[in-house]
């Protein structure tokens, strides 16, 4: 019996400290403009199947150096030619990398990801259904804090689905629309998805640091939105503890969608989208995930790690033996409440 797919907490830990290659089979990652995309990398070390998707874009700040990184480590980069052709790609790669390869233990690094391509990642491993049990571990490494830049965000392009498979095909369109937005300190995002959705209901996740220069930054960049009557619920979540911001999102999504049509809005940091999308995964059909883009003109910072790693496990196929995860909602993804032995 295929059994659904289980989430659990991973213990929080320093680059340094990551356990590398006597611990995961395969690795997959960005290659990009931060620093950031060969931090986690350089820290996994020598594993033996690991691989990067180039940006297309944006080919700036530490990109050449990156791509050397990853080149002299034997890196394999996905030779596609456009972003149109990543989510094929990831697909592909993680089929010819599952358990039946010898692929038990896959690690992640959303860190510098795309949230198209986070959300490539998770439809692929979704519908990976699998008898053998294959762990996925999403790691995040936030960046060190670095003020936005005065009147410097460029206009938000587009608001709109994240893909097609969570798009959010709702059945009853005269159901309420309610709006689960998650904060981050770029002006103009979430009141232009705002604008766009126009909810009936609307409340806010906000993320909360080791560095309270960013919450401030936040709680200034989205000033107006705090102002207005129409902010429901704001719920604050720790970026160091992401399978608690999974839970309870999970949970508020779990006990509004039979009643409502829900779109989640995952600006902010990126393991904040990757629950996002994992808990979207949960809804299939009920929930539509929309992402808020500035497309090319989007700039490019080159953050670097604050040397943090923080993370979630999704596992897929039966449960190892004297495994203690168990269903947190009937008729929902199964949830381990149990520690990372790592």
């Amino acid at each position: 019996m295929i059994l659904p797919p289980r989430v659990a907490p991973l213990a929080a830990s320093k680059l340094e400290e990551l356990p590398g290659d006597e611990t995961y089979d395969a690795v997959l990652a960005s290659l990009g403009f931060e620093r950031r995309c060969t931090e986690i990398p350089a820290a996994l070390g020598e594993v033996v199947k690991r691989a990067a998707v180039p940006f297309f874009d944006r080919r700036e700040g530490s990109y050449r150096e990156n791509e050397r990184f990853f080149r002299k480590s034997g890196w394999e980069l996905a030779a596609i030619e456009n972003e149109s052709q990543v989510p094929a790609w990831i697909s592909q790669w993680l089929r010819e990398r599952g358990p039946e390869e010898g692929v038990r233990r896959l690690a992640v690094d959303v860190s510098s990801m795309k949230r198209t391509r986070i959300a490539a990642v998770v439809e692929a491993v979704i519908e990976h259904l699998t008898a053998c049990e294959l762990e996925i571990d999403f790691l995040y490494t936030p960046s060190s804090f670095r003020a936005p830049a005065e009147n410097n965000d460029p206009p938000v392009l587009s608001v709109r689905p994240v893909s097609g498979y969570f798009a959010g095909w709702w059945h009853d369109l005269d159901a309420p629309l309610h709006a689960i937005i998650g904060l981050g300190y770029e002006l103009e995002r979430a009141s232009s998805a705002i604008d766009q959705l126009e909810p009936e209901i609307l409340e806010a996740f906000i993320p909360v640091g080791t560095d309270g220069a960013y919450l401030t930054a936040l709680e200034r960049a989205n000033q107006e939105l705090f102002d207005t009557q129409d902010l429901k619920h704001v719920t604050h979540y720790e970026v160091a503890d992401p399978f608690t911001c999974f839970r309870t999102l999970e949970s508020r999504v779990h006990g509004i969608a039979e009643r409502h049509r829900v779109a989640l809005v995952p600006l902010g940091p990126k393991i904040f989208a990757t629950c996002v999308l994992i808990v979207a995964a949960l809804h299939p059909g009920a929930v539509q995930v929309i992402r808020v883009s500035a497309e090319e003109r989007e700039h490019a910072v080159d953050y670097r790690s604050d040397g943090s790693v923080y993370g979630l496990r999704l596992v897929l196929g039966p449960p190892r033996a004297g495994s203690e995860m168990g269903p947190a909602n009937p008729g929902s993804m199964a949830v381990a409440d149990v520690e990372d032995d790592r």
